[in-house]
């Protein structure tokens, strides 16, 4: 609705007459009810999806809300015992893998033509 609300009178009486002239008097009621019937349904269809979006978003913030005061909670309780909750599960030991894929590519000893060894005491 920015769009209608730049718009000056002068601006507007002149689209009013290039309708006029192109669409001509005996249209202009039918033609002025269609665009009424469109305004009106693009309204009703924007209020709807503003409701619905506000109803979402009021559910975010509930639940983020009642995540919060969980951790609230949480962090009380591990405060009031002193130590840290100890892990359940054991960490599985890691086992060298025999996949050819996973292997690390091998350096190749033959130094570049072109490279030159540079020590801290060239500099």
């Amino acid at each position: 609705m920015d769009v209608i609300s730049n718009i000056g009178a002068g601006e507007l009486i002149f689209i009013l007459i290039i309708i006029l002239l192109v669409m001509g008097p005996h249209r202009l009621p039918e033609i002025s009810r269609m665009l009424g019937q469109t305004l009106r349904k693009f309204q009703e269809t924007y209020q709807e999806f503003v409701s619905e979006f506000a109803e979402e978003l009021h559910t975010v913030e509930e639940t983020t809300k009642e995540v919060r005061e969980g951790v609230q909670t949480l962090a009380k309780a591990v405060d009031l015992s002193g130590t840290p909750p100890r892990a359940t599960t054991r960490a599985t030991p890691m086992t060298k893998s025999t996949s050819k894929t996973e292997e690390l590519p091998t350096h190749n000893p033959v130094p570049c033509e072109k490279a030159k060894e540079v020590s801290p005491a060239d500099d």
